[in-house]
C-alpha cells in the first residue's frame, strides 16, 4: 500500500498572516503548501521563494483552477474575505478563512449559502479553538469540574511600538480595510466564551473609543447567553492589556492565560488545591486548526464540528449589534442596512468567475 499524498494546500494572500500559516503547514502532519497568489507584482514571488512554494499564481482565479490544489487557505484582508471565499467555493475549493469569516452578518450569510450549496467545506479560521489546552478545557467543563459554568472574562488588547493611529496604510487602522479593534482581536475573547459557555447570545452592550480614522481603539462589551450565562469583554489595538481569561462556575473557576494561545490550565475548584495542566506545543500553533480542517475534508464533511458556520453566524450577528450601536459602519457599508459592496473591489482588479471558460 502505497504511501499517503500530502494535502496540498494553496494561499489566497502572502501578506504577514499568510506567512504564519505557511509556518503552521509545515508543522501540520502530511500536509505541504504547494500553491500561492497574490495580485501584488513581485509579492507572491517573494513568498513562494521564501517558502518553497512550488506553484506560485498572479491572479487567485488561477490557482483555483489548479486541479492539485485540495483546499484553500483564504489570507486576505478583512473587507475581501467574503468576495475570495465565494470564488473559492464556485471553484469547488474547500475553505478555510481567515477571521473574522466576513465584515457583517450578510456578507457571512452569502459565504455560508454558497458553501451549502454547493456541498464544499467552509470553516472560519479560530485558532484558538484547536490547541490541546483549549480542547481539555472543554472536557474539563463537560466533566463539571467547576459545575455550570455562568459567567466569563476575556481581554486582548496591544499596542505596536510606533504604529500611528492615524496612519491607513496599516490594515487594523484601516476603515477601508474592515479595521478596528473588535474585528481584529475582540472576536478572540467573544468566540472563546462561546465555546465555554452553553446556549446562544442573547444580547450585547458596550462601549467604543473612536481612533483618528473612525475605527475602535479600544472597546467593551457584555454579552448574555442562553441560560442566564454572561461574558464580559475587553480588546483594543491602541494598548496592552492582559490576555487571560477565566471560566468561573458554581463550584469554582478555571483560569486560562493567554487564551487566545493557550498552553496552560489553572483549575481553581472548589475544596480542592489549584491544578495547573500544562500542555505545550511546538511552533506558533497554527497547526491544530489546519490539522483538524484537513481531517473534515478527507472525511467528506462540509463543516467543522468545533467551528460550525452556524455559530459563525450568530457570533457575527453580536459583532454587528455592537457596531450598530456605536454607529460604526464602514465606507463599503449602507448607512441603512450595513450591506457591503466589497465585490470586485478587488487589489489589482476583481477576478474572473472561476467558471469563465479560459
Amino acid at each position: 500500500m502505497g504511501e499517503k499524498r500530502p494535502f496540498r494546500w494553496g494561499m489566497l494572500g502572502t501578506g504577514r498572516h499568510a506567512q504564519r500559516i505557511a509556518d503552521g503547514i509545515r508543522l501540520t502532519e502530511n500536509a505541504v503548501l504547494y500553491a500561492a497568489a497574490s495580485h501584488t507584482p513581485g509579492k507572491g514571488e517573494r513568498f513562494c521563494a521564501a517558502n518553497g512554494v512550488p506553484r506560485c499564481y498572479a491572479s487567485y482565479e488561477q490557482l483555483l483552477r489548479d486541479p492539485e490544489v485540495d483546499g484553500v487557505f483564504v489570507a486576505s484582508t478583512n473587507q475581501l474575505h467574503c468576495e475570495h471565499t465565494k470564488l473559492a467555493l464556485r471553484c469547488g475549493k474547500p475553505v478555510v478563512c481567515e477571521k473574522p469569516l466576513a465584515i457583517n452578518h450578510r456578507e457571512a450569510e452569502e459565504m455560508a449559502a454558497a458553501a451549502r450549496e454547493s456541498g464544499v467545506f467552509l470553516m472560519e479560521a479560530m485558532w484558538s479553538r484547536f490547541f490541546p489546552a483549549a480542547v481539555r478545557l472543554r472536557e474539563l467543563l463537560e466533566a463539571g469540574v467547576i459545575g455550570r459554568v455562568q459567567m466569563v472574562s476575556a481581554n486582548y488588547g496591544y499596542r505596536i511600538p510606533g504604529y500611528d493611529l492615524s496612519d491607513p496604510t496599516s490594515r487594523i487602522f484601516d476603515p477601508q480595510r474592515g479595521g478596528g479593534s473588535l474585528l481584529d482581536v475582540g472576536v478572540y475573547p467573544l468566540y472563546f466564551a462561546s465555546m465555554v459557555l452553553d446556549g446562544a447570545p442573547t444580547g450585547a452592550a458596550g462601549a467604543m473609543s473612536p481612533t483618528p480614522l473612525g475605527v475602535d481603539g479600544h472597546c467593551a462589551a457584555v454579552i448574555s447567553f442562553e441560560r442566564g450565562a454572561i461574558a464580559a469583554i475587553l480588546c483594543g489595538i491602541d494598548g496592552n492589556t492582559d490576555t487571560d481569561a477565566c471560566v468561573y462556575g458554581s463550584e469554582g473557576y478555571i483560569r486560562v492565560p493567554r487564551f487566545y494561545h493557550p498552553d496552560t490550565l489553572e483549575i481553581h475548584a472548589d475544596g480542592r488545591p489549584v491544578e495547573t495542566v500544562r500542555l505545550p506545543f511546538e511552533g506558533a500553533g497554527y497547526q491544530f486548526e489546519l490539522m483538524r480542517a484537513q481531517a473534515c475534508i478527507e472525511q467528506g464533511w462540509t463543516e467543522c464540528p468545533e467551528m460550525p458556520l452556524e455559530e459563525s453566524l450568530r457570533l457575527i450577528s453580536v459583532l454587528d449589534e455592537l457596531r450598530g450601536a456605536w454607529n460604526l459602519r464602514y465606507p463599503f457599508e449602507t448607512q441603512e442596512t450595513g450591506v457591503s459592496d466589497t465585490e470586485g473591489r478587488e487589489n489589482g482588479g476583481p477576478d474572473e468567475n472561476c467558471h469563465s471558460g479560459a
